[in-house]
Formats: structure tokens, C-alpha cells, sequence
């Protein structure tokens, strides 16, 4: 159950509120909403937003599962879609995010390689005008 610590219970609460409760900017849940199928907040005639405790739990969730856990985005849509109630799809979403390091590693490695070649090359440059 929602507990706001700063908000008096109510149906509807703006983004200025939840934004502040749950210490996230107003475009990240902006961003969320347009991620997540899950959060459907209503809308006034001027087109505001107005969320409720379940919108607000379903983004408390997503703020969890992504600043706190570590989360991809991906990862975080498999678990709140409730695709990750057993072991082996956790393992899938570990695999992933370990994919994902695993190129990010890879990467890095390329451009420390290009890198230590350059050095090595401007070494050897220098090392003949010495000569």
C-alpha cells in the first residue's frame, strides 16, 4: 500500500506531486509513462495529468527495479508485466543485462586497444628521431 509521506490521501494526485514523492523529475515520468503501458494517468480537460495510488505504485516500482536494482528499462517492462514470476525468466533477464556489459566491456576494450596502438606508434616515432 502507498504511504505518502507529504500527501494527504486523495483519488487523484498531479505530477508535481508525484515528482516530488517519489523524488523523480517531471520529465523522467513523463518518459515512464510513454515506457510503460502499466501507468495511465487521466487527464483533465486541459489535458494535466492526474494520477492514481495505483499509477503512483506502478512508478514507485519502476523507480526501484531502475535506480535502485539497476534495471534496464527492458528488464524492468519483463518484471512489471509479471514475466519474471519464476527462475528462468530471471536468469533470461540476468542474461541480458550481462549481454549488454559484455558489449559495453567490449567496446571499452576497443578503445583502450586504439588507444595503447597510438601510444605505442607516437613511442616508436619518437624513439627513431632519436636515433
Amino acid at each position: 500500500m502507498i504511504t505518502f509521506a507529504n500527501m494527504k490521501d486523495k483519488l487523484f494526485y498531479t505530477i508535481s506531486e508525484v515528482s516530488e514523492e517519489l523524488k523523480v523529475s517531471q520529465p523522467t515520468l513523463r518518459f515512464w509513462e510513454r515506457e510503460f503501458k502499466q501507468i495511465k494517468p487521466h487527464r483533465t480537460l486541459n489535458g494535466q495529468r492526474r494520477y492514481t495510488k495505483e499509477d503512483v505504485e506502478v512508478l514507485r516500482k519502476i523507480k526501484a527495479l531502475t535506480h535502485e536494482r539497476g534495471l534496464t528499462l527492458s528488464g524492468a517492462k519483463k518484471i512489471l508485466r509479471g514475466a519474471c514470476n519464476d527462475l528462468p525468466e530471471q536468469k533470461d533477464i540476468a542474461i541480458d543485462t550481462l549481454q549488454e556489459l559484455k558489449t559495453f566491456l567490449s567496446d571499452l576494450k576497443s578503445q583502450m586497444d586504439i588507444l595503447l596502438s597510438e601510444d605505442d606508434l607516437s613511442q616508436t616515432q619518437d624513439t627513431d628521431k632519436q636515433d
